[in-house]
């Protein structure tokens, strides 16, 4: 082998790997860290409404009164993490919370009655249905945590004279295991599924796909349990499905008759979506349309549910798709 041979192919690697290098550079570098949004999902429009009860609402039973307004109180950023305690948002005048020195900003922790097991308070609902099931004169004991020190305080529920604050409601996605959208159902729903304001959730969405729908599961079911764990709030029914293994067993309100279900639950589906060799492979499937090309472009292919494209040697074309009528078929 001539000594200039020799040297060529000693250097070739070298003057390869900027033209590499480069050919990485433009290669997509980012994958995405959130599933694309269901294709198949069905939310009726007549679900978006929310029902108009607020008369059957005023004649509702009213409970004893606390005199707080809390929202859940999140420390985490992810999106599923569960709450940990209520945060007070506004303490009533002159109300039983007012008197035991509740404060706005406090961090209420756990409710106990009597000699029952202290109750670990997550969700707005479980003060509510503490409110609903004691009666009047009732001693609560409220541990909390303000500025970082626990504090205990006793209360003693008082009859409510009117009904409090309508609720808001609020719709919930889960698409990694069942394809389900579900909102917060109004007071008068969830006093028919025996729950508090704020419980429970209202079935508004279904995937065309979803395991769910093909065992049954119906629009406007009231999921009341899950794994016979009460639904105090909507994301509590999501976290059940995150969490669960292959089944997850719902208690639900349909037509006023209570239900027992057992429902399977899937995941997605995962496909190739870009496979490249520089230079002399390239493979890439987005959402509607397929591409590949190899040997720098002399061979290149695209398609899409509509049409398709063939490129030789970067000037031959060929192209077809769907024409504007349908194919003729026999008629009896």
């Amino acid at each position: 082998m001539k000594p200039s041979t020799h040297r060529l192919l000693n250097t070739l690697p070298i003057l390869l790997l900027p033209v590499l290098a480069g050919c990485a550079s433009v290669m997509p570098g980012k994958i995405p860290v959130q599933s694309p949004p269901l294709a198949t999902m069905e939310e009726p429009l007549p679900l978006f409404e929310i029902p108009q009860d607020e008369s059957a609402r005023q004649e509702l039973p009213t409970g004893g009164f606390i005199g707080l307004h809390t929202v859940e109180a999140v420390q985490s950023l992810s999106l599923d993490a569960d709450p940990v305690g209520l945060e007070v948002l506004e303490v009533v005048e002159n109300s039983p919370a007012h008197a035991a020195g509740i404060v706005e900003g406090d961090l209420l922790l756990e409710a106990e009655l009597g000699d029952n097991p202290p109750v670990e308070l997550q969700w707005p609902s479980q003060l509510s249905t503490l409110e609903q099931e004691s009666s009047p004169g009732t001693i609560v004991r409220i541990t909390l945590d303000r500025a970082g020190a626990l504090r205990t305080t006793t209360l003693e529920l008082v009859p409510r004279i009117a009904p409090p604050p309508r609720i808001n409601t609020a719709r919930f996605r889960e698409e990694q295991r069942v394809g389900i959208v579900v909102r917060t159902p109004t007071e008068v729903e969830a006093a028919a599924a025996e729950l508090a304001p704020g419980a429970g959730a209202v079935v508004v969405g279904l995937d065309l796909n979803s395991p769910w729908r093909r065992a049954g599961l119906q629009f406007g079911d009231l999921i009341r349990t899950v794994n016979q764990q009460r639904v105090d709030h909507p994301q509590v029914l999501l976290n059940a499905i995150r969490d669960a293994g292959k089944s997850v067993q719902l208690e639900l309100l349909r037509d006023g008759r209570f239900e027992t279900l057992s429902l399977p639950l899937s995941r997605r589906t995962r496909e190739l979506q870009r496979f490249s060799i520089p230079l002399l492979y390239h493979f890439q499937r987005d959402a509607d349309q397929t591409e590949t090309s190899a040997l720098l472009g002399l061979w290149k292919t695209k398609s899409t549910p509509a049409a398709w494209e063939t490129r030789l040697l970067w000037l031959i074309r060929i192209s077809g798709g769907d024409k504007d009528r349908l194919e003729d078929v026999p008629t009896s």
